[in-house]
């Protein structure tokens, strides 16, 4: 009996060893690295095929961490990209994207408070961004089955190597109100990284019970506690946004939103201990940085 003659749908041992040795040792086929240098550091950036997540309180810049990443990767690889948020219109996204960038806060964009400079600059950076390969999805009539289907025929119509989906509660769904409910949406989700060979990265909301508030309060978590917070935890990646400053009554006293820092703790499901790292962060342009 030939040795080629097996089920379509298995796997040799062979297939196996090609694609994690490819997965380990060719990076830049496989990998998109984020921009932040510690992160990369830590996990060879993106992964192509996988799904990662980014979780948090409310107002932990889960958003800003998206836009700051897809800034870093579009100057650096220009790939096509699709960014599905129904909550935004067209001009906010725009003006968030030119604020992230050059770092000026968005409501002086937003009211057209801007100065001559700070004009020029804005014109400048427009001009950057205009052969950018970023497409927006902004239905928010849109099913999982809706968003699965067109990320496939923008995979094959432009090219769309990075998906971000922000947020995963937003999906359309007649049963979306409980965490066993985001259980199917993470499997597609999951599913089609793999089916189409793109990353794509869910942003997540998550209030903490009193079991796993140590998560969010500035402890750094144990691995267990991050990989058993829920449905979004069957990321092949996850990313927990911390914001220390925000709670820090000092902070909010003196009004200060600037340079401000961020903790990323970071744990993969092959992981043996939860990595961390600290970005700064400008609330109010929303960008996120490499100190």
């Amino acid at each position: 009996m030939s040795n080629n003659n097996y089920s379509k749908d298995w796997q040799s041992i062979s297939d196996i060893i090609q694609s994690t040795y490819k997965s380990k040792h060719v990076p830049h086929d496989t990998n998109i690295l984020t921009g932040f240098h510690p992160i990369d550091e830590l996990t060879h950036g993106l992964q192509i095929g996988q799904l990662t997540a980014i979780i948090g309180r409310p107002y932990m810049g889960k958003t800003d961490f998206v836009l700051s990443m897809m800034r870093n990767i579009a100057f650096r690889y220009n790939l096509p990209t699709l960014y599905y948020n129904p909550m935004m219109v067209p001009e906010s996204f725009l003006y968030r994207v030119l604020a992230n960038d050059i770092n000026i806060p968005f409501r002086k964009i937003w009211n057209n408070e801007l100065d001559l400079n700070e004009s020029e600059t804005l014109i400048g950076s427009m001009d950057k961004w205009e052969d950018k390969k970023i497409f927006l999805e902004l239905d928010e009539k849109l099913t999982i089955e809706d968003i699965c289907y067109r990320t496939e025929e923008g995979s094959k119509n432009n090219g769309i190597k990075l998906l971000f989906v922000d947020y995963v509660q937003l999906i359309n769904s007649p049963q979306n109100e409980t965490d066993e409910d985001l259980l199917p949406i993470i499997l597609k989700f999951k599913n089609l990284a793999r089916k189409l060979n793109v990353a794509i990265v869910l942003v997540s909301f998550y209030n903490p019970t009193s079991e796993n508030i140590a998560i969010f309060e500035g402890k750094r978590p144990l691995l267990y506690e991050i990989k058993e917070i829920g449905s979004i935890g069957m990321a092949d990646m996850l990313f927990v946004l911390h914001r220390p400053d925000f709670y820090d009554s000092k902070c909010k006293q003196n009004g200060n939103k600037l340079n401000e820092n961020i903790k990323i703790y970071i744990a993969t499901q092959d992981s043996e201990q939860v990595e961390e790292c600290t970005l700064s962060y400008n609330e109010e342009s929303g960008r996120i940085d490499i100190f």
